[in-house]
């Protein structure tokens, strides 16, 4: 069991002697087999105190190893990714953790849990395991590739040409989005469930968005810029929406980064589909 500190300033820059005293709010919080003391001063002190208890329980419930419902416990139990129900959190944070596995070498590792439990690093029975006992359980550590292929195959993508895409893309999306000089959030107003219009007119704006976002492709290319384009998945639609005050009723289909590509940047091999493959006379 650790200890942690957390200190949080609530404070605004306010003049000596205006009549308000200072108010302060502490708590003791165990979570992540962690004991937690919270401190919090300003005029919203018990305010910071609270949400900051409930972020900690909010990230204890989706990546705690020892909390059963937890979305770490269901992965390490499932033998395989989850393909549907993981939180939001837990759906950036996979491709993140590979992204910080493919820049370290492999150093970083999520899958690295079987050996800290034989060193005791996660408990308080510290020992040093025998090298046979470490070389068995190395044989589950660096499967950073197998989570990967897991999320990949879920997109049931078609053709390896495409597999090779995501793969190259996977572990770098998060910097691709967070890093981008410019960030494009197309929004539109919906007005009709997608997934049952009350007739085709009611698809105009959706069509039409994906025909904006395809305009601002070939223009980014004519400029000699590269794009980034992401479809937000689970929650993440309405988490961006409330996150940037969008209006009632928007709804956002993609990430679009635009920027430079690196002097380094791997040019994956595109799929060649002949015009005549897409243009059909008189037949399905």
């Amino acid at each position: 069991m650790k200890r942690f500190s957390i200190l949080i300033l609530t404070l605004c820059l306010c003049l000596t002697g205006c009549g308000k005293q200072t108010t302060e709010a502490t708590a003791q919080i165990f979570a992540m087999d962690t004991v937690m003391e919270v401190a919090a001063y300003g005029p919203k002190a018990e305010k910071a105190v609270q949400e900051t208890e409930g972020q900690i329980k909010a990230l204890e419930n989706q990546l705690s190893r020892t909390k059963a419902d937890s979305d770490v416990s269901r992965v390490n139990h499932n033998g395989t990714t989850p393909t549907t129900g993981l939180t939001y959190g837990m759906r950036a944070l996979l491709p993140a953790a590979l992204e910080y596995r493919d820049a370290t070498n492999g150093a970083f590792d999520i899958t690295i849990a079987p050996v800290m439990d034989a060193w005791g690093f996660t408990g308080d029975s510290f020992r040093v395991p025998e090298r046979s006992e470490l070389d068995e359980l190395l044989k589950h550590v660096n499967s950073g590739a197998e989570v990967q292929t897991d999320i990949i195959n879920h997109w049931e993508t078609a053709t390896e040409c495409q597999k090779s895409m995501y793969y190259d893309a996977l572990p770098k999306q998060v910097k691709m989005l967070s890093q981008s000089r410019c960030l494009i959030l197309p929004l539109f107003r919906g007005g009709t469930d997608l997934m049952a219009p009350r007739d085709i007119s009611s698809l105009n704006s959706f069509a039409s968005i994906w025909c904006l976002i395809q305009n601002i492709l070939l223009a980014a290319t004519a400029e000699g810029l590269s794009c980034a384009l992401r479809i937000p998945i689970m929650n993440e639609e309405a988490y961006v929406l409330k996150t940037i005050h969008a209006p009632e009723g928007y709804r956002m289909p993609c990430y679009l980064a635009a920027g430079y590509s690196a002097p380094d940047a791997r040019i994956i091999q595109q799929q060649d589909i002949p015009f005549s493959a897409r243009l059909h006379a008189e037949t399905w």
